[in-house]
Parts: structure tokens; sequence; C-alpha cells
């Protein structure tokens, strides 16, 4: 989306993906920049509101939390992303490992026209298919599970001082602020 915003969106250009694209791009967009102040300003007015002015620690300190709070929500938000980019860079990665292997190994000796050649071509790239590829993406499927539950779980939900987990409720989290 960022990388054509400011191209000319045509049937014939290579922006261009869907129907109506630009005006989804635009939509997303324009999303994006009414949730800053929504994030920034919904729960410290709610707060002020529900204590009718007479929140703990006066107003400022309301925003100044929410504050911190908005920013670590967005740095955690990035370093998902860049978690799940990693992913996708092993993945590629595989896949021209897989390539090269093909190519250099069951491909060469194809060639050849030797059977003997060819069994002994075949035998290394199932061999370096499994040994390599299947167990660098077994690997890669452990990495993705332990970061899912110790980066983006964790970092959610679990602050580690020896309560029982609660799902969200927003019952539960109005009457936390003071709302009836």
């Amino acid at each position: 989306m960022l990388l054509s915003a400011g191209d000319k969106i045509d049937k014939g250009s290579e922006s261009y993906l869907y129907p109506h694209q630009k005006t989804v791009q635009n939509a997303i967009a324009l999303i994006f920049i009414i949730t800053i102040p929504v994030l920034l300003f919904a729960k410290p007015i709610v707060e002020i509101v529900c204590h009718k002015g007479k929140a703990h620690g006066g107003v400022m300190e309301i925003f100044v939390m929410n504050l911190i709070d908005v920013i670590e929500f967005c740095l955690s938000m990035l370093s998902h992303t860049a978690s799940y980019l990693r992913l996708w860079a092993l993945s590629l990665a595989h896949s021209q490992l897989s390539h090269v292997l093909y190519e250099q190994i069951f491909i060469l000796t194809l060639k050849q026209y030797n059977p003997a050649l060819f069994f002994c071509g075949w035998a290394a790239f199932a061999v370096g298919t499994v040994v390599i590829l299947l167990g660098m993406e077994c690997f890669s499927s452990l990495l993705h599970a332990i970061r899912l539950m110790w980066v983006e779980f964790s970092s959610k939900f679990y602050t580690g001082q020896g309560y029982e987990f609660k799902p969200l409720s927003f019952k539960t989290a109005a009457y936390k602020v003071g709302c009836k």
C-alpha cells in the first residue's frame, strides 16, 4: 500500500492488483489516521468521565500513563511485525535452498545420461531435501511456536505475579475504572 502511495493505479500499471484498489487503500489509510486519536484519548476521557473529574493522580497523569501505554502498544506491534518478517525470510531462504538443491544436484545429474550418477544425484537430492529443508522447517515451526507463546501471548496477558489468567471482559474493565 505504501509503495504505491504516489503512483497512478490504472488497470495497465504494475501497481494494479484489483478493482477499486485506490479507494480501499485510501480507506485503510484514513482508518489508520482516525485510530491514532482514539488510542490516545478514548481511555483517559472515559476514566475522567467515570470519575467525574476526580481521577486518581490527576487528569495529566491519566493522559501521560495512556500515552506510555499507546507507545508501548505501537512498539510491540512493530516488534511482532518484525518477528513475522524473520519467519518470512526463513521461508524465502528455504525456497532458495530448495531451488539450489534441485538445480545443482538433481538437474545436473539428470543431464549426464548416466543411470548410476542419476541415482546418486537423486539420493543426494532426497537426503538434502529431508535433512536440510525439513529439518530447517521443523526448527522454524518450533521457533514460531515459541515466539507466539513467549513474545506475543506473554506480552499481552501474562504478568507473572501469580494471578490466574482472566480473559478480557468489557464489563469487568468498566467496573475497574469506576463505571457502573
